[in-house]
């Protein structure tokens, strides 16, 4: 009877879910589930509009809404730097920007920070709501002066405050020179961030503060031979044989991000450039879903229809 009992609930709980919005879980956005290919550092701190180029690893779902900040994460005090601390307690000591996704971005798109589409829009300028003085705006990446910068991914609990409010890490890309050649962990001082607790794939084993290059949902871009990968346009190379290969088979969520935060001895970016048109990567790369998605909710509802019909069978039998 008790059996009977659970199988007739989840039959319900089935039903229940094909009717009730799914909005909150589809808006989530897995690790990894967008990566940073590409950025142009290139004003010099004047106060400028610098770009970056990001990939889609899986689908985008219509009413997702995704942060993108270049202020530090200090694990000390589990917070973006500033973000506590009027006057910059909305947008921190440097910058936020929105993403508001209003049709699907299919897993393969690239799209940059400064490109239109009718499918998601850019927030760089409107108030932040919960927070007087605050607003968003295009990033202004690192400048002289500085030692490093990064660009963190990320989703938040509450739209009216962000960045005091996140609540799933999406990536985090770092690049710097040798000064200051990756994350800081566990510390984080105003020019160096360090990778979210817990949040963002697999941590170091050690406290030391040396960022583990082999840590497939981040990377960091080091030195190119001349040391200066701050200053200009660099990405991943859609030209480099690995990538072609890789396109030309239809690699996965983990292929793709493997090859894109792999490196050399050095702590460089293999498949990474610099890009001497003054362009960032554009265009589709070619993803295969993973094998095992997640069931429907109309699959899981049919499931549900079936045990319940099952049940009353079962009763009319014996009546």
């Amino acid at each position: 009877m008790m059996m009977r009992r659970c199988l007739c609930l989840f039959g319900w709980i089935a039903l229940v879910a094909l009717v009730l919005p799914s909005a909150g879980h589809a808006a989530t956005v897995t690790t990894g589930g967008l990566a940073i290919i590409g950025y142009n550092d290139n004003n010099g701190g004047a106060g400028g509009e610098d770009s970056f180029a990001v990939l889609a690893t899986e689908d985008i779902v219509a009413g997702t809404v995704i942060y993108f900040t270049n202020n530090a994460w200090n694990n000390n005090d589990d917070a973006f730097m500033g973000s506590g601390m009027s006057p910059n307690a909305g947008d921190g000591f440097e910058q936020l920007m929105r993403l508001q996704v209003t049709g699907s971005i299919l897993a393969g798109t690239i799209f940059s920070s400064t490109s239109t589409s009718a499918n998601y829009s850019w927030d760089t300028s409107s108030s932040i709501a919960g927070v007087a003085s605050s607003a968003f705006s295009h990033l202004e990446l690192k400048f002289p002066g500085s030692y490093s910068d990064e660009i963190y991914i990320f989703q938040a609990s509450d739209a009216d405050n962000p960045l005091l409010t996140p609540s799933n890490f999406i990536y985090v890309l770092n690049f710097g020179d040798a000064n200051d050649p990756g994350f800081n962990e566990p510390l984080s001082t105003y020019d160096v961030g360090s990778i979210p607790n817990g949040s963002v794939g697999n941590r170091l084993s050690d406290t030391s503060d040396e960022f583990d290059p082999q840590v497939w949902d981040n990377t960091a871009v080091l030195l190119d031979p001349e040391g200066d990968w701050h200053e200009g346009w660099f990405g991943l190379d859609l030209s480099d044989a690995a990538v072609v290969a890789l396109n030309a088979t239809g690699g996965t969520k983990a292929a793709w991000l493997a090859l894109i935060n792999a490196k050399d001895g050095n702590g460089n970016n293999l498949h990474w450039a610099r890009r001497l048109d003054a362009s960032l990567p554009t265009g589709m790369l070619d993803l295969t879903p993973d094998l095992a998605p997640e069931p429907s909710r109309c699959l899981l509802a049919m499931g549900g229809m079936g045990i319940v019909l099952l049940r009353r069978r079962r009763l009319a039998v014996r009546l």
